[in-house]
């Protein structure tokens, strides 16, 4: 009909010569019914358009991802703890054989959910349109463009929300109790979960083709996808073949440490006899069955807060040492099984008990070592320190026999080194009580370091050590000197 009407116009104006339209007159007819099918041919493709929407909202209704599911909490086989938890070393391994099953579970974990999103992810995906945001007359809107994208299946949406959620909660869990395991989980996931567009589903801002899934150019979804399957494999293998988490010392009480001023045996005593008897009775109803609700309150402490009426740090601080990692379990780990978790809190609940117990039998020790010297004692000069010459001389001990695998392999300058730390520690006149007990957990660090140089927990806490070492010279006339004559063999090895 436009076309018949432009035809007249022209026949009319061809055929009245000089007495019909001007030439202008007829450019500007033209002009009008061009823009006019322009504008009806713009109408038509936008109604077009919208029903292609609308018909597209349709066809993907079924489509929309499903939510994730719960990973859930990784059970590890089921023991008889009276077996398991009868003393300290017991107690020990069962510790470690619950974090290394508790990692093997999530690595059977990862391998099913590489499973599920399984190569070639063409397969998981479907190419649909991309739609785009516009701006007519200050008004935003969504329209569909000629762009050929991709958005992972109904179902495969579905696995990488999973995927997503389970990531989440098992590196958080790893992190409690296997911090490597959860380091490794972590840094393999967390950057191709923040590169799921809108976590999988769409939100505000995100092209998609009505499912609410988001779409992306051809190829990102299939590589993204793909990339996500070959990591999770590599999980699957990489964290059973990491090395077994560290097994807790096995330590005793120091066989000298001094009571602080104001307190006295008895009182002492007393109360470490009534925290272990209640304590004990709390093991034995969690054994029985009946969790007590005290054993999960984050003030509840495994010493009861009686060993800081000692002045002697180490006596605290070697309680620490064989209950590294409890604190991280103060709470119900998320996704642990409940009684996995329990079995780990009751563990060490029995290695403090019994550590607890060896201090509570060498009280009549300790109260004899806090009473005033009268003796000459060691040639170690302290002045009138409280630490006391037989706490220091343990401390001396205790570090020389960690060094005994480092002279064991002949590299005797880094024994020397250690030992004359240990030394200028115990003898620097410009040093303390607290930063002298201070120095030696530190120097013990070092040394611990440097029996087991393929430890790399030990190693780092060795450096930290050394820096707190070092920075103690800066007051400490004898071991400033000592720093700095022995520092080439410290510096090499750590």
């Amino acid at each position: 009909m436009v076309l018949r009407a432009v035809t007249d116009v022209l026949a009319a104006s061809s055929s009245a010569g000089g007495d019909g339209p001007s030439g202008l007159s007829v450019f500007l007819v033209l002009a009008g019914i061009v823009a006019f099918v322009c504008w009806v041919a713009d109408r038509v493709k936008e109604s077009n358009a919208e029903q292609e929407a609308v018909s597209g909202r349709r066809t993907v209704d079924d489509a929309k991802p499903r939510n994730p599911r719960d990973p859930g909490a990784v059970q590890t086989p089921a023991v008889n703890a009276r077996d398991v938890l009868v003393d300290s070393d017991r107690a020990r391994h069962a510790i470690r054989d619950i974090v290394t099953e508790i990692t093997r579970v999530v690595a059977d974990e990862a391998r099913a959910h590489a499973d599920a999103v399984p190569p070639p992810a063409t397969g998981l995906c479907q190419q649909t349109r991309l739609r785009e945001r516009k701006v007519t007359n200050n008004r935003t809107y969504w329209a569909w463009t000629s762009l050929s994208g991709s958005r992972p299946t109904s179902e495969a949406a579905g696995s990488l929300g999973d995927i997503s959620a389970w990531a989440g909660s098992r590196s958080w869990l790893l992190s409690e109790v296997h911090p490597e395991a959860g380091r490794v989980l972590r840094e393999t996931m967390t950057p191709l979960i923040q590169r799921f567009p809108g976590k999988v589903s769409v939100t505000h801002g995100y092209a998609d083709d009505g499912s609410g899934l988001a779409v992306l150019p051809l190829g990102q979804w299939e590589t993204l996808i793909e990339e996500t399957h070959t990591a999770l494999a590599a999980l699957s293998t990489s964290l059973p073949a990491l090395p077994l988490p560290e097994m807790l010392p096995l330590l005793h009480p120091p066989d000298e440490a001094t009571l602080k001023s104001g307190e006295t045996r008895e009182s002492i005593e007393e109360s470490l006899a009534k925290f272990i008897e209640h304590a004990t009775a709390l093991r034995e109803a969690a054994l029985s069955g009946s969790w007590p609700d005290e054993f999960d309150e984050w003030t509840w402490k495994l010493d009861g807060g009686v060993l800081h009426g000692f002045e002697t740090e180490l006596i605290r601080r070697r309680l620490d040492r064989v209950v590294e990692g409890f604190g991280a379990l103060n709470m119900p780990a998320d996704g642990l099984a409940q009684e996995s978790y329990r079995l780990l809190r009751v563990a060490y609940i029995t290695i403090a008990l019994n550590y607890l117990t060896e201090v509570h039998g060498r009280m009549d020790k300790y109260a004899r070592d806090s009473k005033p010297s009268t003796g000459t004692g060691t040639n170690i000069h302290i002045g009138a320190s409280m630490y006391g010459t037989l706490v220091i001389d343990s401390r001396v001990r205790d570090i020389k026999n960690v060094l005994t695998p480092v002279t064991e392999r002949g590299d005797d300058r880094l024994a020397d080194a250690i030992q004359a730390l240990t030394n200028a520690v115990a003898q620097d006149p410009d040093l303390d009580d607290n930063r002298r007990a201070d120095l030696f957990y530190n120097v013990e660090d070092i040394a611990e370091a440097a029996a087991q140089p393929d430890d790399d927990r030990k190693l780092s806490r060795a450096r930290l050590a050394l820096g707190a070492v070092t920075d103690a010279a800066k007051s400490a006339t004898m071991l400033a000197s000592t720093v700095t004559a022995w520092q080439d063999a410290l510096g090499k090895f750590f």
